[in-house]
């Protein structure tokens, strides 16, 4: 925060870095020097104009996609990512003004990226909002590929979690009490469990 900055942490290094030493890697401190500060400040993901992180989650194509909540000039939600060997950040909030992000996952098999959210208002543009939640399908470039009904008229699509079964994965909701898994590949809900009052 501001614009959900991203740090390389060792553990098995001493802490050198501060808010000082921040400062001087902007114009003052040398290449080594600056790979020496441990955290280190990789950037942020700005063109997804987040102020908080929500996800980081690794792909087996080397970068690390992310998700986060906008706020201050915005609303909703931004899905980015990060490649470590580049040292480059891509990403961006369109189209995502009226979902709040509550889960994501990536589905290397699949060569996808699923944002989940739960609908809000976007006073920006009250007689947009949609009637339901849906969950937003991405390439590996985030580039937007549909959007899809888990269940009519649902607010919010819920948590991801990642499954050992290729292009499947569950949801939950705890607000509704409902669990589910869905395959994507083939767009379908495999199973849909309403759970007793205080049951996730």
């Amino acid at each position: 925060y501001p614009m959900s900055v991203l740090y390389a942490y060792d553990p098995d290094k001493p802490w050198t870095s501060n808010r000082r030493m921040e400062d001087l890697a902007q114009s003052k401190l040398s290449e080594g020097e600056l790979d020496a500060l441990n955290p280190r400040n990789l950037g942020n993901f700005r063109d997804t104009a987040t102020h908080y992180a929500y996800y980081l989650i690794p792909s087996k194509n080397g970068r690390i996609y992310f998700g986060g909540r906008r706020e201050r000039d915005g609303t909703g939600g931004g899905a980015g990512w990060y490649d470590p060997a580049a040292k480059t950040f891509g990403g961006h909030h369109d189209n995502l003004s009226f979902l709040a992000p509550r889960g994501m996952v990536v589905l290397d098999d699949l060569q996808r990226v699923v944002y989940s959210g739960e609908l809000q208002n976007d006073p920006t543009n009250p007689q947009e909002k949609p009637t339901q939640a849906q969950l937003v399908v991405y390439d590996m470039d985030l580039k937007e590929l549909e959007r899809l009904t888990v269940k009519p008229g649902i607010k919010k699509t819920g948590r991801r979690f990642s499954s050992t079964r290729p292009g499947e994965f569950s949801g939950v909701s705890e607000e509704d009490g409902v669990l589910y898994r869905y395959d994507l590949k083939n767009k379908r809900v495999i199973d849909w469990k309403t759970l007793p009052e205080g049951g996730v």
